[in-house]
């Protein structure tokens, strides 16, 4: 329902331009500081039945690349960082809105939040890379099929959806790997 995605949009979207306003007008002043966001791998790779959740997060993503063009250009000390974590081992797909009559299923591989917060920290202590994926081997496969094998990227979306017949997550992931030699 249209109130749901706008809810989404709103949350993801605009409380992460409000906070990133708010603080660089602080850091801005004080010519030092560093803004961390932390989008999602679904901002690169959606997956179905997550549309305004996966736009949401590529618009944080833009988001960064815009603010630190224009940090850039004005060669303010100040940075910017966008976290992008792969899919968590939360409660989300417990609690998730969802409205396609079957269980919600993690996108593999799933990782532990720690991996999450280690980036985070890192980007805090080291912000020079300006957007940090969460470490795994599904990372790598992730972000270099975007270009090299985007229809085997939708094949393993749609295995995660429930979609994909007749094979199973480590079929989906080997041809995935086989595509990039990994």
């Amino acid at each position: 329902p249209l109130a749901e995605f706008e809810r989404i949009i709103d949350v993801d979207l605009h409380g992460y331009a409000n906070g990133s306003r708010s603080a660089l007008r602080v850091m801005l002043r004080q010519r030092s500081g560093t803004i961390i966001n932390v989008a999602s791998i679904l901002g690169e790779v959606p997956q179905p039945y997550t549309a305004a959740y996966s736009m949401s997060k590529a618009a944080v993503i833009a988001l960064g690349r815009s603010l630190r063009s224009e940090l850039s250009l004005a060669t303010s000390p100040v940075h910017v960082v966008t976290v992008l974590p792969p899919t968590l081992d939360t409660p989300i797909f417990q609690h998730a809105g969802n409205r396609t009559g079957r269980a919600l299923q993690a996108l593999p591989p799933v990782y532990p939040p720690t991996d999450a917060v280690k980036q985070i920290l890192a980007a805090w202590k080291r912000p020079g890379t300006p957007e940090r994926t969460v470490s795994g081997a599904g990372r790598a496969m992730v972000v270099n099929l975007l270009n090299e094998a985007p229809a085997d990227v939708d094949d393993v979306a749609d295995y995660a959806a429930g979609r994909l017949r007749g094979r199973g997550p480590d079929d989906a992931m080997a041809v995935l790997a086989d595509r990039i030699g990994a």
